[in-house]
């Protein structure tokens, strides 16, 4: 479990990591949507997901957007400073998500298990494209 980092929260009153991004940064392994397992990689370190989680509850936004999934480790991050918000939606974007062998579904499968995709809205497409289509 993360500890707060910033000092904004008292350790015991910070919510529980989600235990699937609990898992991944403990083992170093990332479960694949077709069973298999592959090494982390382009993931926010531990240290750094605690600062970004307790920067997010501090702010309480209902939404976040994120510009690159990955493995998905980020955006577990986020979705879960923002899981009790009413309205809660994060926004993901990458082009790149499903292609083989890159990320081939990892960070979408990791929120599927983490139990987000309810309120997680993703874009497979460049982010200039995505981004455009919110400004309209």
């Amino acid at each position: 479990m993360f500890a707060s980092v910033t000092g904004a929260v008292p350790a015991a009153t910070v919510p529980p990591v989600n235990p699937v991004l609990e898992e991944l940064i403990r083992t170093g392994l990332s479960p694949t949507p077709d069973g298999g397992t592959v090494p982390l990689q382009s993931n926010v370190p531990a240290d750094e997901a605690e600062f970004l989680a307790d920067v997010v509850r501090g702010l309480e936004p209902a939404r976040t957007l994120e510009v690159g999934l990955a493995m998905g480790c980020s955006a577990l991050v986020l979705c879960d400073a923002i899981a009790g918000t009413p309205g809660a939606r994060h926004v993901a974007i990458d082009p790149r998500q499903n292609a083989r062998p890159l990320w081939a579904g990892i960070g979408l499968h990791n929120l599927d298990r983490a139990g987000f995709t309810p309120f997680v809205e993703f874009h497979e497409q460049p982010s200039h494209r995505a981004l455009a289509r919110f400004e309209a």
